[in-house]
């Protein structure tokens, strides 16, 4: 079977981490890389033993590349996308991978116009323990799903001019309360009803840490943290009627504990890097000709977009 070639735009510390788990996939090869710092992307392309690219342009006009991850600060996703698809690659991009509903609409049409399969890295989707849980869940084994709450906060020591702390396109919220809020998206496999929230904002504008609160069509409802000043105890939890599930570090975990009574259950899940699985996610829709993701395509993608929004009308209102 066909190996789909992928270059990376954006040799920084996450990318080693893709390198890792995409090395893994069978049907995937990690072909060249490029950044804006020549020296940077120079050192990684040695370390890896893969071409190198002085400028995206060049790695994406390349006719060996099949597909692109795009790895770098979130404000410079929207361009770098859209001239990816435009010559005809596939995208995977790290979240958030655009700032408004428009950019995304535009995006993917440019994706379904071109049978391009455009992707956000939402890796803790497609981790072996998520497909447990959510057999748990839907096997009725907790009962009937009432509440559920994440947290991911960490207590950031970046400089203010980092992408982290960007007005726009950075924040607590988007870089790191995604991961509850796309997981129990995923899980719940339910329309939002409602949203609420609640931030205390950096000096930029991001948004330093959010709680939103979430009702889903289904009447479940959830709470979800995310935060760049401040650590919390980073876990989701899903509560039921006859239970409740502990997930520690969910979006890279390797087993939960599912609670009923003073019974206790450890359910354990392979782990070998979160980057393999979500890679061999988006190759698998590209060999076999998707339109896009079922797991995280445009709509799933525009209702998270919705909580940034409404984070968004509210600071505006304050």
């Amino acid at each position: 079977m066909k190996k789909i070639k992928i270059g990376i735009i954006g040799p920084g510390t996450i990318s080693h981490r893709f390198v890792k788990g995409a090395r893994m996939v069978r049907n995937c090869e990690v072909y060249a890389v490029c950044g804006r710092s020549k020296e940077r992307a120079n050192q990684f392309a040695l370390q890896y033993q893969i071409p190198y690219h002085g400028y995206y342009t060049d790695l994406i006009r390349d006719t060996n590349v099949d597909a692109i991850y795009v790895a770098t600060p979130n404000e410079t996703h929207y361009e770098i996308v859209k001239e990816c698809l435009l010559h005809g690659k596939h995208v995977l991009c790290e979240k958030p991978m655009v700032t408004t509903e428009e950019e995304l609409k535009e995006l993917y049409a440019i994706a379904y116009e071109h049978n391009l399969v455009l992707m956000e890295a939402m890796k803790a989707l497609f981790l072996p323990l998520t497909a447990k849980v959510k057999d748990i869940i839907e096997s009725g084994e907790l009962g009937e799903i009432k509440y559920l709450d994440g947290k991911y906060s960490y207590k950031s020591d970046l400089p203010m001019d980092h992408w982290a702390y960007h007005a726009t396109s950075g924040g607590g919220l988007r870089d790191v309360g995604v991961y509850p809020l796309g997981y129990f998206n995923y899980l719940m496999d339910s329309k939002i009803e409602t949203i609420q929230t609640m931030s205390r904002f950096a000096e930029t504008g991001a948004d330093a840490f959010t709680q939103a609160m979430i009702t889903y069509e289904n009447g479940v409802c959830a709470s979800l943290v995310g935060g760049i000043d401040v650590l919390t105890e980073n876990k989701a939890m899903i509560y039921g009627t006859k239970g409740y599930l502990e997930i520690v570090n969910f979006w890279k975990a390797s087993e939960a504990v599912l609670h009923k009574g003073e019974y206790q259950r450890v359910i354990k899940a392979e782990m070998v890097s979160d980057f393999k699985y979500e890679t061999e996610h988006f190759v698998e829709c590209i060999l076999k000709g998707a339109k896009e993701s079922p797991v995280i395509g445009l709509e799933e993608c525009l209702e998270i977009m919705r909580v940034y929004q409404k984070k968004e009308e509210a600071q505006k209102n304050n």
